[in-house]
């Protein structure tokens, strides 16, 4: 999580590692969930694995708060993640410059259309 905050926001390096995070807070978050089944095992007969009510209390609060971080660091994974996919606001200046363009794109589309208008008709006379 260091390196990935370190690296600048847009870049691809900084992508794969996001990915890279995600995926391994979800295999940690996994592997917690299956350490919280064997602790309830365990609780059962305590007997049994030789443990006492204060060790698997302590297991249960690590647990707890292991699984509490990995969801933690997930969100913020996820939600810069989210923010990639999001379209970026354009700056004033190119806005301005942008703007004349697709009137312009507009007006050639409006040209190429009435080109193919009027050969549409041509072809139509020659058939007829």
């Amino acid at each position: 999580m260091d390196k990935w905050k370190q690296l600048p926001e847009v870049s691809t390096e900084r992508a794969n590692l996001m990915k890279k995070l995600i995926s391994s807070c979800d295999t940690v978050k996994w592997q917690l969930d299956e350490l919280a089944k064997s602790v309830l095992v365990a609780e059962k007969d305590i007997t049994k694995f030789g443990l006492n009510p204060v060790e698997i209390q302590s297991r249960k609060s690590w647990i707890n708060a292991r699984t509490f971080e990995v969801g933690n660091h997930r969100r913020i994974l996820q939600r810069a993640h989210d923010a990639l996919r999001l379209p970026m606001p354009v700056p004033t200046q190119l806005a301005t410059q942008i703007g004349p363009m697709k009137r312009n794109n507009q007006s050639q589309k409006n040209a190429h259309d009435g080109y193919i208008q009027e050969q549409q008709e041509k072809q139509t006379q020659v058939l007829k």
